[in-house]
């Protein structure tokens, strides 16, 4: 029996360094190829293509001035803002209106009532776009602060490439260690499972779309279907770039820095309780798949540090470089992202724990509440089950999302 053991701890050492070198491999590979977007060259502001903003806003007076006032000083010289009051309750309707008026770039939209079949965030952003003119669409959450050549930058580099949808990836503004640890994570997450770089190539399923910053040709958005196509998924910003994917479109994503800011939360305990809009959403509401993803995220996340501490023999070593490659690959990713030393990286073992532990009781509460609540509405699972995703390949672009 111990025979047993020890071979089963050599080939989970030897697995484990396998998959970690795999992933370092890849990502020192590809992100090289991922963009800023402060290096990105501006496009010729004199032949630049209209760009239509779009703000859905629900409740957030406290920032909704500073996010609109920063589109409204944009250096794009052919793009207007159209700002959607979704059913706020306090004063974020009469500070749109200010704004508006002294303003006539910014148009303000009302939504009063949410329709049967639709989360109150897809609905403003489709009733935003329902009345954009611009060939160019930017989906932008209300409490983003967008540096004033972003957008010549992010339609620049998009016109340069032929595409369709571009996201940027947002500098996140976190209060303390243990929220920019929370931050960082999510980036190392996202950078494992779904690789930025890949994004581009149109064989790959990869896909990236960011409610921080999501530009869409507008062709594309209409050939798509637009947000009533995702019109019961609380992930719209990545369903929507799945969709845009899906249809044939050409997307790829760049990184902020600092371009584009957002305070997603402002403590831990809001960031765990954020979790509960999408903890089971990208997985169709399946509790047994989640368990399995969390089940799989911790094997390969903690077991090489239990095994480079617990291991005996050569096995510990295998271990430890399997530990050490995923704090390195921990530490970049934090650091495209947020204000995170990269010494901070070596709190991944306890990140992991609370990751895990924060999701599994995200789903469980989802559950037993039999939905989400999110931006003040409640959603039954039941319709939320009922939003049913996009299967198949990419498929090559058609001349209509030209």
């Amino acid at each position: 029996m111990a025979g047993l053991i020890q071979d089963a701890t050599d080939v989970a050492a030897i697995g484990l360094l396998v998959f970690w070198a795999e992933r370092a491999v890849d990502a020192a590979r590809g992100g090289r190829t991922v963009r800023a977007l402060p290096a990105v060259p501006p496009c010729d502001y004199g032949t630049a293509p209209t760009v239509s903003v779009v703000v859905a806003a629900r409740n957030e007076a406290r920032d909704v001035a500073r996010g609109v006032g920063s589109l409204l000083a944009l250096a794009y010289p052919h793009h207007d803002v159209i700002a959607v009051d979704d059913r706020s309750t306090d004063g974020t309707g009469a500070i749109l209106a200010a704004l508006a008026e002294a303003d006539p770039r910014l148009r303000v939209a009302h939504v009063e009532r949410l329709p049967p079949g639709w989360l109150g965030k897809n609905r403003a952003l489709a009733t935003g776009a329902a009345v954009a003119a611009g060939r160019w669409l930017l989906f932008v959450d209300a409490d983003v602060v967008v540096e004033p050549t972003a957008l010549g930058r992010a339609v620049g580099y998009a016109e340069a490439h032929d595409l369709d949808h571009l996201t940027v990836l947002p500098t996140v503004v976190a209060r303390g260690p243990a929220l920019r640890a929370f931050v960082a994570y999510i980036a190392f997450l996202l950078a494992g499972t779904t690789r930025p770089w890949r994004v581009r190539d149109p064989q790959r399923r990869e896909f990236i779309g960011i409610g921080a910053f999501n530009l869409v040709r507008r062709s594309a958005y209409v050939a798509c279907g637009g947000h009533a196509a995702i019109r019961e998924r609380p992930d719209d910003d990545m369903r929507l770039a799945e969709r845009l994917k899906r249809w044939g479109g050409r997307s790829d994503v760049v990184v902020s820095r600092g371009s584009v800011q957002v305070e997603w939360q402002p403590d831990v305990a809001s960031a765990v309780t954020a979790l509960e809009k999408t903890a089971l959403a990208t997985l169709d509401y399946r509790m047994d798949v989640l368990a399995g993803g969390l089940l799989a995220l911790a094997v390969a996340g903690l077991l090489p540090f239990v095994g480079a501490a617990a291991a005996g023999g050569w096995a510990r070593w295998p271990f430890l470089a399997a530990a050490l490659i995923s704090v390195i690959l921990y530490a970049r990713a934090g650091r495209a992202v947020t204000d995170f030393p990269a010494w901070w990286a070596v709190a991944l073992p306890a990140v992991h724990v609370a990751w895990v532990s924060a999701q599994a009781l995200a789903g469980l509460r989802v559950l037993r509440r039999g939905g989400i609540l999110w931006r003040g509405t409640f959603y039954s699972l039941p319709m939320l089950r009922g939003a049913g995703g996009l299967p198949g390949r990419p498929r090559p672009r058609t001349p209509g999302m030209r």
